[in-house]
């Protein structure tokens, strides 16, 4: 097949001239669709006219995860517009394209690293508003018999991580480039029976549940508005027994520790020992020179990650070279290392604490800010 136009585009001619390559046994219909989507895939400039698509040749490995949901493919597809969404990014084609790739390129990195990825809305280059979910089933994490049952867990469950941007699709190299609070885009940590909660679920958990987050104590205690949501529907995104405490900890300080990381070549203790050190200045300021740091901010805990899987451990910037680094697999790989060793850290300050007993469930440490803010929010629960 070939076109007689003769300024007909270069990837028309290339997808007309290839179509021998995939088109034998095909029926007639089959071809028809197959041409239409290679067409589309061509002219796709990422508006939302002619918007990509990220289900690619390359995108087509399926992430096993021994599960029996229905839906056993990672949803790439963009689920339809809701009626909140109503603005778009005024975007040039050009970089659109090179917007689009990279989301493809990060998404892709999410799940190459063994997490599944849901697009509840949005993620094209001229989306203003978009949801993304990572999520991991319960059964991967490594976590105990005991302490499945001591979170109140069930295996089948999933661990689901809510990204929200406010303001279009923030790559790893626009967040490290920006100031931390000027990105618009939050977290929300929770659990669901599906890999992906639905949109509605998604816009409930930025809302009601942030607006009650303030009066949460951080002891633990699961948000009972929270998992009240819809507990008649089959995926019920709820929170975790940590939720209130890692939903705190990830929007106000999770973008400072990353840049910090970036700046200094440190991993994420000596990120949080830097910022806890440095807490109280009115910025960070200009990246401090690495080699003024002493061995105890590039030292990390090893101990409690032998008897938990890669998929848990695995670090993004440590095993990737250059800065093609997917923001939203180092905000998971960050739920992931608080979340099965949050009781390493303090519920409030998130410091690690320097007792040496095991616990089934995270506390709060010895210091008396963190003990004054644990006796005020139960003094405040209690009024």
């Amino acid at each position: 097949m070939y076109s007689e136009t003769e300024d007909a585009p270069e990837n028309v001619r290339s997808v007309l001239e290839n179509l021998q390559n995939y088109s034998a046994g095909l029926r007639v219909s089959e071809l028809i669709s197959q041409i239409a989507s290679e067409l589309q895939k061509a002219l796709a400039d990422g508006s939302r006219d002619n918007p990509f698509s990220l289900e690619d040749d390359e995108m087509d490995e399926v992430v096993v995860d021994d599960d029996d949901d229905d839906d056993d493919d990672d949803d790439w597809s963009h689920s339809p517009p809701h009626e909140e969404e109503h603005t778009y990014i005024s975007i040039n084609p050009e970089a659109a394209i090179r917007l689009n790739k990279r989301i493809r390129e990060d998404l892709r990195a999410v799940r190459n690293a063994g997490f599944r990825v849901g697009i509840l809305r949005g993620l094209k280059a001229d989306s203003q508003a978009s949801f993304l979910s990572i999520s991991v089933q319960v059964s991967r994490l490594g976590l105990s018999d005991e302490a499945i049952q001591a979170w109140d867990l069930e295996k089948q469950q999933h661990v689901v991580l809510l990204i929200r941007y406010a303001a279009g699709y923030k790559s790893f190299d626009a967040v490290i480039s920006e100031a931390a609070r000027s990105h618009e885009v939050e977290f929300r940590v929770g659990i669901s029976n599906r890999y992906k909660p639905t949109v509605t679920e998604a816009i409930a958990a930025f809302t009601a549940v942030s607006k009650r987050e303030d009066g949460d104590s951080n002891d633990g205690s699961v948000d009972d508005g929270a998992q009240s949501q819809t507990n008649d529907s089959p995926a019920d995104f709820g929170s975790l027994f940590i939720s209130s405490s890692l939903n705190g900890f990830i929007n106000e300080q999770f973008i400072s520790l990353l840049k910090i990381r970036h700046n200094m070549g440190v991993g994420w203790y000596g990120a949080k020992l830097f910022y806890s050190d440095n807490q109280g200045r009115a910025g960070l300021g200009p990246p401090v020179d690495a080699n003024g740091l002493t061995s105890n901010y590039y030292s990390e805990s090893t101990t409690a990650k032998n008897g938990l899987p890669v998929l848990v451990t695995a670090d993004h910037i440590r095993d990737t070279r250059g800065d093609r680094l997917s923001f939203p697999l180092i905000a998971m790989q960050f739920v992931m290392r608080y979340l099965t060793r949050c009781t390493e850290f303090c519920l409030i300050c998130h410091d690690k604490t320097l007792e040496t007993f095991e616990a089934l469930k995270p506390y709060v440490c010895s210091k008396p800010l963190c003990l004054y803010q644990v006796s005020l929010d139960n003094l405040l629960r209690y009024h």
